[in-house]
């Protein structure tokens, strides 16, 4: 197990629009884009494998997104898809790649 470091920031571009249209709102359900950036280290890994390697590793990825709840209930689905770079280092060299995130999150919000 290797624990990650995960920073989010989203843009809501439609609120006022559902708003207009009496749609539901609980919980900012609604169509946002966002930049998501992940830290993955070999910091405080967890293994039962002797000498595993945990790369560190980071990403940044702009998304496109919508949050939607589940009538009046807590309970909600986050969908998003987007473009992202990703860079992995290694004492003597480190090498990038593009890739296509997918994200698909269930939820319960208090």
């Amino acid at each position: 197990m290797a624990p990650s470091l995960n920073a989010e920031g989203r843009y809501y571009y439609n609120l006022e629009k559902r708003e207009a249209k009496g749609l539901n709102m609980k919980n900012n359900s609604g169509n946002f884009v966002s930049l998501k950036a992940q830290y993955y280290g070999n910091f405080a890994t967890i293994t039962s494998v002797e000498k595993s390697l945990i790369r560190n590793q980071f990403t940044i990825a702009p998304m496109w997104n919508f949050s939607r709840n589940f009538g009046k209930s807590n309970f909600g689905f986050e969908w998003g898809i987007g473009a992202g770079y990703s860079v992995s280092f290694q004492k003597d060299y480190s090498n990038s790649k593009f890739f296509i995130p997918l994200d698909f999150t269930f939820s319960y919000k208090l």
